[in-house]
């Protein structure tokens, strides 16, 4: 009935906060809105279960960050499931309750954004999901020997690996960069803590984006603006044991 499909409409308007606006021609909305219009479409008929292929792909950086908070809030007041598909990795973080991340068609990991990205389940995860260092090394009891490097701790005993890999196995070391802090001057013990020369530095506003060479490895470190170091500046750096995951390495030649 006529009577039905405007309380409908309207309702749906209200809930992508476009209330008042539904009289306008398409050309007369922004970019913004004529998403959330499109959104109102599919979720006026009440699907059970909605999916979302890459719908912020065309907007403008500002707008999809808007966007990501407002599909979240009306998944929440709705309480539907969405399926949504997208390559970009903080969009998914910011809007899943749960991910999937699939390489040549199968499921790697399954799971909520935080285990996706702390406790990543393979190596191709950890080096989609966000930015990582990868180290090769020889696992040595509690801690992994890195040649041109030097020797890895990484907590206890088998670290976090998702199974068990026998001692003296080539493994693969991740650690995310804002797992590593710069220091001036030797710090506390000497674990996991090596000299370094800042390759590079680069200004992203919240923080500082560095490119230390250690050895014969080039790590990429966060650090908080405060932390100011010039290239050219020897340092040292410190990994923290227990944000360093290994993998068992299956392609040690590669």
């Amino acid at each position: 009935p006529k009577r039905d499909i405007e309380t409908r409409v309207n309702g749906m308007l209200s809930v992508v906060q476009l209330g008042g606006l539904g009289g306008r021609y398409p050309g007369e909305l922004s970019g913004g809105q004529q998403q959330r219009v499109s959104l109102a479409r599919s979720l006026v008929i009440s699907p059970s279960i909605l999916l979302l292929d890459e719908p912020l792909s065309n907007l403008d950086a500002t707008l999809r960050e808007e966007m990501r908070f407002e599909l979240k809030a009306i998944q929440r007041r709705l309480g539907i499931t969405m399926l949504y598909v997208t390559h970009d990795q903080s969009e998914a973080m910011v809007v899943a309750d749960r991910i999937a991340v699939m390489n040549l068609g199968l499921i790697e990991q399954l799971g909520p954004p935080e285990d996706i990205y702390v406790r990543s389940a393979t190596p191709f995860v950890a080096g989609y999901v966000g930015l990582t260092n990868f180290l090769k090394g020889r696992l040595a009891g509690a801690a992994v020997e890195v040649t041109g490097f030097g020797r890895v701790e990484v907590g206890a005993p088998g670290g976090d690996a998702p199974r068990p890999v026998a001692p003296g196995s080539p493994v693969v070391l991740n650690i995310r960069p804002e797992d590593i802090k710069l220091h001036a001057q030797r710090n506390g013990g000497p674990d996991n803590l090596f000299p370094g020369v800042v390759a590079d530095r680069a200004f992203l506003g919240s923080f500082l984006d560095y490119r230390i060479r250690v050895g014969e490895a080039v790590l990429r470190v966060q650090a908080p603006k405060e932390c100011k170091f010039e290239p050219g500046a020897r340092l040292f750096v410190r990994l923290a044991p227990a944000r360093v995951r290994y993998f068992e390495d299956k392609d040690p030649k590669a």
